[in-house]
């Protein structure tokens, strides 16, 4: 079994890993991203279409995250960023997306394996509180902002959940 889920955010935004490691441990989510260099960790995430590995730290352990981070509008658009965004969120039921060429979405491709799950749980949680992102996940139809982060990371919060 595997899904995709992903979390559409404003460029203006988009954070760096420090600003969002700084909001996740105000929120108290146990995961951190780890920039590729130090000096990256001041510098907005990085484009990495495909399936590169995003590495976080969480619970003590590094979790390598199946990750896709894309700019609208920029470069090759494949099947999890449509071309015609807004219209798909609208088939969703958002009701007034207002995404444009420039923004970003990141998308965690989930597979099996319970810690990146629920690390992913948790760093799509941050980035819908911290960075006024959209999560939404197109195959099963669901969406939403905080509310919507608040259920993800009660849901990840309890490990229970993920047997």
């Amino acid at each position: 079994m595997s899904f995709d889920y992903s979390v559409a955010v404003h460029a203006p935004d988009w954070p760096t890993p420090a600003a969002l490691n700084r909001c996740m441990t105000e929120q108290q989510y146990p995961v951190r991203i780890i920039a590729a260099a130090p000096e990256d960790a001041d510098k907005p995430l990085k484009e990495s279409p495909g399936s590169a590995g995003l590495v976080v730290s969480f619970e003590g352990a590094t979790v390598e995250l199946e990750a896709s981070i894309e700019r609208l509008g920029g470069g090759s658009v494949d099947a999890q960023v449509p071309k015609d965004f807004n219209h798909n969120l609208r088939a969703l039921g958002v009701a007034s997306p207002d995404y444009k060429d420039g923004d970003y979405v990141l998308t965690l491709s989930f597979r099996t394996s319970v810690p990146p799950m629920r690390a992913g749980a948790f760093l799509m949680a941050g980035l819908i509180k911290c960075a006024n992102g959209l999560g939404y996940e197109f195959q099963s139809g669901t969406f939403g902002t905080t509310d919507f982060a608040n259920g993800l990371a009660q849901e990840a919060a309890d490990p229970s959940k993920w047997k």
